[in-house]
């Protein structure tokens, strides 16, 4: 019975991540959506494998003003896992996939992550 649970768990999460990229890949593609403008404060970061502490180039790295979910940037990591935006001030979501990995976002804990805040005064 607790092996079917499992299963069964585990194949609800996969529908979910699924689904979650599927929707990020429907944003992505929306027409409507605008860029973020550049900036002068900075997100930059090294994505990583949890498991192994490596790092994962060609992954997606996208961020998302806090206030409108429609202005977005999407990159795709160095070979060294590393990415950087320029953005002006603002809080922001931070996101990351990968084939054959599960979309992850920054800090995530359960379905809650924490966004990131940048201006002036601010060491974030």
């Amino acid at each position: 019975m607790i092996s079917a649970f499992r299963s069964c768990r585990q194949a609800i999460l996969t529908a979910a991540c699924a689904l979650l990229f599927c929707s990020a890949l429907a944003q992505t593609e929306n027409p409507q959506r605008t860029l973020i403008p550049s900036g002068p404060y900075h997100i930059a970061g090294t994505v990583v494998n949890a498991k192994t502490g490596g790092s994962l180039a060609r992954s997606r790295v996208t961020i998302a003003d806090a206030k409108n979910r429609q202005s977005m940037q999407s990159i795709v990591t160095s070979n060294d896992g590393r990415f950087e935006f320029h953005v002006p001030a603002g809080k922001y979501s931070l996101d990351g996939a990968k084939r054959g990995f599960i979309p992850a976002s920054y800090n995530q804990h359960d379905q809650f992550s924490t966004a990131i805040v940048t201006g002036a005064d601010l060491d974030t």
